[in-house]
């Protein structure tokens, strides 16, 4: 499951106004659609409709729940989005794209596993939103639809039964290596603590603006990618380098590193450069030795 951030593309995204805006606490629902559409479609499809057909100055989702299982975020909870007639000030609108009204079809088994991840991440920094205020679209009062053809009580009961804790997507065995973002987490700080760089994750990750993540987005991270803890723990004085040039050649040490926990700050060749204040280069020692 990928998160496509199109926060900066989506209708109207550069024309909101006051009345667009409500504060988050004042979400209480989580309102659930389908799209209608041939399962290739993304948000851009429904955009043309909107504005072309319908005149509409905003998109009607939040989210939206692509054939592959991937996620396009279109708005902040605190922008209101046109899904729900009347009922749009105090709800969360998600979509997923396919049509299920007709010949039993149903969601993927990709977008059914987001839909839940999306539900409990959703659910969880939604604090007025809980299991039970996640409707389908015809379950808000006045609305003659058949939308979002999905069982809902089925959606709701799995996510009561549902063990893992929010903001954990479940990924199959064989999936690319994952970093789920945090609170002031930037996508420099993450390149640099799985040994990437930013063009990669961008790449990856069809991120449209590399300064804009969000907390609890997933990032896929280059199969080389390894986690780095900027942290390293050492348990007994240990013989360190000054320089880095000494490091490189193995020149005898010239002084030593007392225990205790120090920022790792480079490394070269097997050896860390390690320093008790991130940032400063300090000395240069053999973590294994």
């Amino acid at each position: 499951m990928r998160i496509i951030d199109r926060t900066r593309q989506a209708l109207g995204h550069n024309n909101i106004v006051a009345n667009d805006r409500r504060n988050r606490s004042s979400i209480r629902r989580i309102a659930i659609h389908h799209s209608v559409t041939p399962s290739t479609h993304t948000t851009s499809n429904f955009e043309n409709f909107w504005r072309n057909s319908r005149g509409w100055r905003l998109g009607g989702y939040h989210e939206v729940i692509l054939g592959n299982g991937d996620v396009e975020v279109n708005y902040a909870p605190e922008i209101i989005s046109w899904g729900v007639g009347g009922h749009n000030s105090d709800t969360y609108n998600i979509c997923v794209v396919g049509n299920f009204r007709v010949n039993g079809a149903q969601p993927n088994a990709a977008q059914r596993a987001t839909l839940q991840h999306r539900l409990r991440y959703n659910i969880n920094r939604l604090t007025n939103v809980n299991v039970d205020r996640v409707l389908g679209h015809d379950e808000f009062p006045n609305q003659a639809t058949l939308c979002p053809g999905i069982n809902m009580n089925q959606v709701r009961n799995e996510l009561r039964q549902q063990s893992a804790p929010p903001n954990q997507p479940s990924t199959p065995a064989n999936s690319v290596n994952t970093h789920i973002v945090r609170a002031g987490d930037t996508l420099s700080h993450i390149a640099r603590q799985h040994r990437t760089t930013v063009a990669e994750l961008t790449r990856l990750n069809n991120i449209v603006n590399p300064n804009i993540i969000q907390v609890g987005q997933v990032l896929r991270l280059p199969n080389s990618a390894t986690p780095n803890s900027n942290k390293h723990q050492i348990t007994r004085a240990t013989q360190g380098f000054m320089t880095a040039a000494d490091a490189v050649v193995g020149r005898n040490p010239r002084t030593t590193v007392q225990p205790g926990i120090y920022h790792v700050f480079n490394h070269a060749q097997g050896m860390i450069n390690v320093t008790t204040r991130q940032g400063i280069p300090g000395s240069w020692i053999n973590p294994n030795r």
